[in-house]
């Protein structure tokens, strides 16, 4: 997935653990249209710290080479909201890590002046929650259309980040927000 227009993240989709196996990386200049989700990609940089979020910084958009798709859809590790504590240093094994949560009710549907929201969806749902990050900034770019309503039973997939002292996780795209069942939100089903 892309995080903006000069950020975009890398995933070992070849392990069953998910700590560690992902990492952002950050250009020296727009990506848009070089990389694309399901690329194998080499990268060349210095890995460093932003505000307490581990990445690649490659100084230049040639640090890398883009050796094309066909993966399809990375692999998005499945977890427990309560896996996802929101504070330093608990998280940070899944920075940048695509997961999702399956099953999962919104427990606060605003959460911040942002858009905000938190999810739980542990059994007995007992407050153990991840926040939902409505930013939209990885993806389209554009916004997300779904609004998350009190007690909605939504499985939702994104990328865990770091950002403004919590760990939150980023859908990508209206794609990554679905009914608990799992297919696809229609437009007739997005608030």
């Amino acid at each position: 997935g892309t995080l903006a227009d000069n950020i975009f993240v890398i995933q070992n989709n070849y392990v069953g653990d998910p700590a560690n196996k992902a990492i952002q990386v950050f250009t020296g200049g727009s990506v848009l249209g070089l990389v694309d989700v399901g690329d194998s990609v080499a990268v060349s940089g210095d890995v460093d710290e932003y505000y307490n979020m581990t990445q690649i910084d490659t100084h230049f958009t040639t640090s890398f080479t883009n050796y094309g798709g066909g993966f399809g859809q990375p692999l998005a590790f499945e977890l427990a909201t309560t896996a996802l504590p929101a504070a330093l240093p608990a998280s940070e094994p899944f920075e940048s890590v695509l997961v999702q949560f399956t099953d999962a009710v919104v427990t606060n549907s605003s959460a911040d002046i942002y858009g905000g929201y938190f999810i739980d969806n542990t059994d007995p749902k007992n407050s153990e929650e991840a926040k939902i990050d409505d930013d939209a900034a990885i993806g389209s770019l554009g916004g997300l259309t779904y609004e998350p309503t009190l007690n909605d039973n939504v499985t939702i997939r994104g990328i865990v980040e770091y950002a403004f002292s919590e760990y939150k996780v980023q859908p990508r795209n209206d794609g990554d927000i679905m009914p608990a069942e799992g297919d696809p939100l229609t437009k007739d089903q997005i608030s």
